[in-house]
């Protein structure tokens, strides 16, 4: 099972609030959205997700502490949901005086020209050295409406993008292999999600629903990205499975994976449960 290792910033998306901050649950690059959350909330694939405009609505992260040194052995992984063929990138910043740039292109090619069903990843170091790659066939499963899961990873030292849609890894073309590896004090603009960040200013506006988007400082395993996948179901930081608890259903012992609970005829997924034993709460999943 995957583990919280290596895990740097874990986004749920999940806040609904007339307020801007949304919560890093496992770090601390909080963030702050361009507009209330309860202007971006809707269903999402695990709990709650943002829904972005694709015209002036994103969430700001930070500079992200470390994460911007380990940015040539990384990963980020999502789940999308959109029916937009207009090139809007899920998460990025860009230091136009430096060229630093660390982003995502959806509907986007390896030289950032729009293309419908292609997925862009670039990564620059502060010696100019570029890695830029993208799908080498447009898919366009991934923009069909539906929830589909996303990961992204990054090895600058062997000039390798790997990109998953769905648990399956796709073919990438490549316009610049520079072996970026130097990343000291990389991130000098705030890192955002639902848009890229130049120079402090939002461009390249993503249209369509973002959830459980998580930063990593390592390159995914194949593992690592089954168990995300979960066969399609997803599975929520802190990645924890319900083996501890069991159900019986015609006489016979099922174990308890997930939980959902129904608000307004709506069902939730449940990140966690406890029951009480002895005065005393415990973890059943």
């Amino acid at each position: 099972m995957v583990n919280t290792t290596n895990v740097v910033s874990v986004y749920h998306l999940d806040e609904n609030a007339a307020n801007t901050t949304v919560a890093d649950s496992a770090g601390s690059n909080t963030g702050t959205s361009s507009t209330n959350t309860n202007n971006l909330s809707t269903s999402g694939k695990l709990g709650t997700a943002f829904n972005f405009n694709g015209t002036n609505e994103n969430v700001k992260i930070g500079t992200m502490g470390t994460f911007g040194s380990k940015a040539d052995t990384s990963s980020v992984s999502f789940w999308v949901k959109t029916t937009s063929s207009v090139s809007g990138f899920a998460f990025g910043f860009r230091n136009n005086t430096t060229n630093q740039i660390y982003y995502c292109g959806m509907n986007t090619n390896q030289t950032q020209g729009t293309a419908s069903g292609k997925i862009n990843m670039t990564i620059r170091d502060a010696d100019s050295k570029l890695l830029q790659g993208a799908l080498t066939t447009a898919d366009a499963t991934w923009r069909n409406g539906n929830w589909h899961f996303i990961t992204i990873t990054v090895d600058g030292a062997n000039d390798t993008i790997v990109i998953t849609i769905d648990n399956s890894s796709k073919a990438i073309s490549y316009n610049a292999t520079g072996t970026p590896i130097g990343f000291d004090n990389f991130i000098t603009y705030d890192m955002a999600i639902g848009s890229r960040n130049d120079n402090g200013t939002g461009s390249k506006w993503f249209a369509g629903d973002i959830d459980e988007l998580i930063f990593w400082d390592k390159i995914l395993t194949a593992q690592d990205k089954t168990d995300l996948y979960n066969s399609g179901s997803g599975l929520a930081y802190p990645f924890t499975t319900g083996t501890k608890t069991q159900i019986n259903i015609g006489d016979d012992w099922k174990a308890i994976d997930a939980m959902q609970i129904n608000i307004g005829d709506t069902w939730k997924a449940v990140a966690g449960a406890q029951v009480n034993i002895g005065d005393s709460w415990k973890d059943i999943f």
